[in-house]
């Protein structure tokens, strides 16, 4: 059973790493709680979960104090980059209320572009807070290299895509009547668990960026 105690063995790394998820999520709840910070808050997480996801807490960086620095030191390009975001949400609301007022054929034309709007929205712009963390780069060019990169790097984006929606699914909607523990979930480690594994997928995309800056 020393597999269990050994502080540098599997399970007790296994461990730490849930923990640090954990915690991380509590803390980006609580800061999206004022809605204006959830920017900062998404490039906190992101920062911390590529630490964990690279295994480097072991040198001098935990995860909750690298959350808490990169939710300081990029407040308000992240905010900024959020609002943006918020503004593409409102656009493609809108959209779709003016798709479903038309009728016919021109309504099944128009969802079709709707359709591929979202999917080019959320196929960029889920790279945003994730690269602001990992560049710290203005917010217009954080947002052109994150769609270019979403181009660039087709099976991660479309990974990125998949692993949150697939969340949600399995969370709420295959068992709808277990609404509760769904909400239990996502406000105790779901956040922290789906940052990790896009973050996950995001880092192959990312250090290619890195070894032709080098």
């Amino acid at each position: 059973m020393g597999f269990l105690t050994d502080p540098n063995g599997f399970f007790m790394e296994l461990l730490r790493k849930i923990s640090d998820i954990v915690f991380c999520n509590v803390l980006f709840c609580v800061l999206c709680l004022p809605v204006i910070t959830a920017g900062a808050a998404m490039t906190g997480l992101a920062a911390a979960m590529q630490l964990i996801a690279e295994d480097k807490e072991d040198e001098g960086r935990s995860a909750l104090r690298v959350f808490w620095q990169n939710f300081k030191d990029h407040f308000l390009c992240a905010t900024l980059l959020w609002l943006a975001g918020l503004l593409g949400i409102v656009f493609l609301l809108l959209y779709y209320h003016t798709v479903s007022s038309l009728e016919g054929g021109t309504q099944h034309l128009y969802r079709i572009t709707f359709y591929a709007l979202v999917l080019v929205f959320f196929a960029g712009y889920q790279y945003v807070f994730p690269m602001l963390a990992r560049f710290g780069q203005g917010a217009g060019r954080t947002i052109r290299n994150a769609y270019l990169l979403s181009v660039a790097a087709l099976p991660q984006t479309l990974l990125g895509l998949m692993i949150p929606a697939a969340a949600v699914v399995l969370t709420f909607f295959l068992r709808p009547e277990r609404f509760g523990g769904a909400v239990f979930f996502w406000a105790v480690i779901g956040f922290g668990l789906t940052a990790y594994l896009t973050n996950l997928a995001y880092l192959r995309a990312f250090r290619k960026i890195e070894q032709s800056i080098e």
